[in-house]
């Protein structure tokens, strides 16, 4: 019995370690092809996720509208495998140059909203309303963050640098349909910023993983090599 216990640890904790493996498998594979996330527009839960959303939700579309916004949909961006798909109000003003969307929570809540401007030269203007991520301002790509902005705010303070953009001779790739836009959120994928974002945020969890899995498979061999003595 005492030479079993060291074994049903191991397997007890290689099951751990696989389970864990699996939840963070759809972000592995994001974090190796960034490109992988799969954009699609999708109709049949509209009516109730604008119902279930509320006066909050209601309220920051009705911003948007008045700003010149007009409505393109319920749009979802669906990570790889079994992971989490992420829920959004589409809007676009074609004036302005920009998509606008608002990020809902699992129940249907505004969570947060941002605006972005592709340009034909592959550059980008990105405006949020959220501290979290990297804040860039080159020549060809604008990143912002206006913590708790309205959308009167967000969108004054985009539209101001895309006008900066297009002076400089850059046009941007803005239009009132689902496919451009869709076309728009691959290319915002694409980018060299997106990808680095992303796999700065997942790079000290995958890094944990491979430690674990090598304390495994080093205690592993250990135990097979050096079996506890009776």
């Amino acid at each position: 019995m005492f030479k079993l216990l060291p074994l049903l640890f191991l397997v007890v904790l290689g099951i751990l370690l696989l389970l864990y493996t699996l939840k963070i498998l759809p972000m592995l594979v994001l974090f190796i092809w960034p490109t992988r996330v799969r954009s699609t527009f999708e109709d049949g839960s509209l009516h109730t996720i604008l119902t279930q959303g509320g006066s909050a939700l209601a309220e920051v579309i009705d911003a948007f509208k008045v700003l010149g916004f007009s409505f393109l949909g319920l749009r979802l961006e669906h990570t790889p495998l079994w992971g989490p798909t992420f829920r959004e109000i589409s809007l676009v003003s074609e004036p302005d140059n920009a998509y606008a969307s608002i990020v809902l929570h699992p129940d249907s809540s505004p969570a947060s909203k941002y605006c972005y401007s592709p340009f034909e030269q592959g550059g980008m203007v990105f405006t949020r309303d959220f501290a979290a991520g990297k804040e860039v301002e080159d020549m060809r790509i604008s990143v912002k963050n206006l913590p708790d902005a309205t959308p009167e705010e967000l969108v004054k303070a985009h539209v101001t640098r895309v006008e900066a953009f297009h002076a400089r001779g850059m046009n941007p790739s803005v239009e009132h349909s689902r496919q451009a836009r869709l076309a728009a959120t691959n290319a915002f994928y694409s980018t060299a910023y997106a990808q680095g974002s992303h796999r700065a945020i997942w790079r000290p969890r995958i890094q944990r993983l491979a430690i674990l899995w090598g304390a495994f498979l080093l205690l592993t061999a250990l135990t097979i090599l050096y079996p506890p003595s009776p």
